[in-house]
């Protein structure tokens, strides 16, 4: 009996290793806790943005492309929008990232993947897709 008292807390402190391991992940999750955009912020400072390719004059283009999407896109103002008006009353650090879905009605629009899919190797698979994977929470 002393030995079945002593093997229960053993085998608590086993499966809460390993659970805690495999919850261990550097990427954000919306869905146990909503990402904050201070925590995007962050997030994407780690992205590696001295990557050759971005250089390329086909990754230029591609960018041009895109940046001037998020520009004129609705979706994608009102998210800017949001984002000033929390980074203006600083509340960055408690501000849910896809508020009302504005990112993720912004940055999975299907146009504005296809524009950076139009550089795949580089603008999508070294900064676009790793922003949204690491860094916005959202599963794709």
């Amino acid at each position: 009996m002393k030995k079945l008292l002593f093997l229960i807390p053993v085998i608590f402190l086993i499966g809460a290793s390993v659970l805690l391991i495999q919850g261990d992940n550097t990427r954000l999750s919306a869905d146990s806790n909503p990402v904050t955009i201070a925590q995007y912020q962050e997030c994407m400072k780690n992205i590696n943005y001295q990557n050759p390719c971005f250089k390329s004059y086909n990754y230029q283009n591609a960018l041009v492309e895109f940046v001037l999407y998020l520009k004129n896109n609705s979706d994608c103002i009102a998210f800017n929008e949001y984002v000033d008006i929390m980074s203006s009353l600083k509340e960055q650090d408690t501000a849910d990232l896809n508020y009302n879905q504005l990112y993720q009605k912004c940055h999975t629009n299907p146009e504005l993947i296809s524009i950076a899919k139009k550089n795949y190797d580089c603008l999508w698979e070294k900064l676009i897709r790793e922003e949204l994977i690491q860094c916005s929470g959202l599963k794709l």
